[in-house]
């Protein structure tokens, strides 16, 4: 947690289609990012567990006039229980802290700790997005190359006119097992083709009309963020609830077209408490709809955290690893006709990424972290002139806490999408062009 970010270099796209070797480069470059990226994810979200800790613990600690050697005990220990996994000792926090037996415990040091932490954190967010755009810049030019190769199989169909198969099934190898659903891998081409038009079907409205809702809900955000009230405990309460109200459009598959969304059984991934449902995808993974309960007497704080944990992530379909990439893969000859779809739909996919630019997102990212940290420094200005707006403190980290939120949401979900329908159109493709060399062109 002491170095966890690191100033990367941009990389910027590129519409020229790259050789093969120049593609897997590309694409290579694009996984270490993302993987880079999703690091980053991980310490972000320990970091704000991290200063949660800290100010929970500051907070009960501030009761505390004459504290006692079982005072003292129970905020060293809360202290390292916050820290585990940091590195930092307590005696880092707070030295001396024996010194404080019979007077009230100090907690301006740990504050400060929390203050440079969410400091840490909005480096880490901006970094978030430099990993990303590098992400985005290797992926986009690997885009053009897949797409002269999905354009060559429709021109190498044309130019065979009339042929006739030699054999009844052929095998993939590898690339057919990468497109398996949910374990089972395709026998025909009309297979290979209903997985890509879901994925197909899942981009054109991640693109589209999803994208479209996030920039509205991060707008919706900054603004609730803008009008936060801190002047007492109640309005921060109101303004709490109204960025929650904006967060809360985010996580919804429900408009996604041709999107058929199955309940999860058992699954020790998620909380048994939670509403699961998924979509299973080509490369044996799957978008799952992850839902937390609503507690009974649910106050407004408990609604931030569960609408905050509500997500939309993509993982492996199963806990366990398929047994798919453990058989020999052998389907049927298909026609030359589901070749040319499948070169469409791939044609389809690599239009869409090529062009993607995350732009708009990330400006109104940005403005959303300036805003929280305007709510932030607002709060701390009345906290000098009234000292019972003090208490209003929880209802403003938890609207901090809305900003990383944010930035997983606009990143994550997008990135893991696009890994899979890029993933998806090279098996896709690689099957066609051996299901093609099956073909024998006929003799005039």
């Amino acid at each position: 947690m002491r170095n966890f970010f690191k100033e990367p270099v941009a990389v910027k796209s590129a519409s020229v289609a790259l050789s093969v070797e120049e593609q897997e480069d590309a694409l290579i470059a694009s996984e270490e990012s993302f993987h880079e990226f999703i690091k980053l994810d991980v310490e972000n979200q320990r970091a704000m567990e991290i200063a949660a800790g800290l100010e929970n613990l500051a907070a009960v600690a501030g009761h505390v006039s004459e504290a006692r050697n079982t005072d003292l005990a129970f905020f060293d220990a809360g202290l390292e229980l916050a820290l585990v996994g940091t590195g930092i000792g307590t005696e880092e926090i707070e030295p001396g802290l024996e010194d404080m037996q019979g007077k009230a415990i100090s907690t301006e040091a740990v504050n400060q700790t929390v203050e440079k932490i969410w400091e840490a954190i909005k480096k880490v967010i901006a970094n978030m997005w430099k990993q990303i755009q590098i992400f985005w810049g290797n992926l986009t030019k690997a885009a053009p190359g897949l797409k002269l190769r999905a354009e060559a199989l429709t021109e190498k169909v044309a130019e065979m006119g009339s042929a006739t198969a030699e054999g009844k099934t052929f095998s993939a190898g590898r690339s057919l097992k990468v497109l398996s659903v949910d374990g089972t891998v395709p026998k025909k081409g009309s297979d290979v083709i209903e997985g890509l038009s879901l994925v197909e079907s899942i981009t054109t409205h991640l693109y589209g009309k999803y994208k479209e809702q996030l920039l509205k809900a991060g707008k919706d955000i900054d603004a609730a963020l803008g009008k936060f009230d801190v002047t007492s405990i109640e309005t921060a309460r109101s303004s709490l609830d109204a960025v929650s109200n904006a967060f809360a459009t985010i996580h919804e598959m429900s408009e996604f077209k041709g999107v058929k969304m199955v309940k999860v059984g058992r699954d020790t991934r998620f909380n048994r408490s939670e509403s699961v449902e998924a979509v299973h995808l080509p490369t044996d993974m799957a978008i799952f709809h992850v839902e937390a309960p609503v507690e009974e007497n649910e106050d407004v704080l408990g609604r931030a955290e569960r609408i905050r944990k509500s997500s939309l992530v993509v993982m492996q379909s199963s806990e366990q690893e398929s047994k798919a990439k453990d058989k020999e893969a052998e389907m049927e000859i298909f026609a030359t006709s589901d070749v040319v779809t499948i070169a469409e739909r791939c044609i389809a996919i690599c239009d869409m990424i090529a062009e993607h630019d995350a732009k708009a997102l990330m400006s109104v990212t940005d403005n959303i972290v300036k805003a929280s940290d305007a709510v932030n420094k607002k709060f701390k200005a009345a906290s000098k002139d009234e000292a019972g707006i003090s208490s209003a403190s929880s209802y403003v980290d938890s609207a901090m806490k809305f900003n990383v939120a944010f930035t997983t949401a606009s990143t994550k979900f997008e990135a893991q999408v696009s890994r899979v329908a890029m993933t998806t159109v090279r098996a896709a493709l690689s099957v066609a062009q051996s299901n093609l060399s099956q073909y024998k062109k006929d003799k005039a």
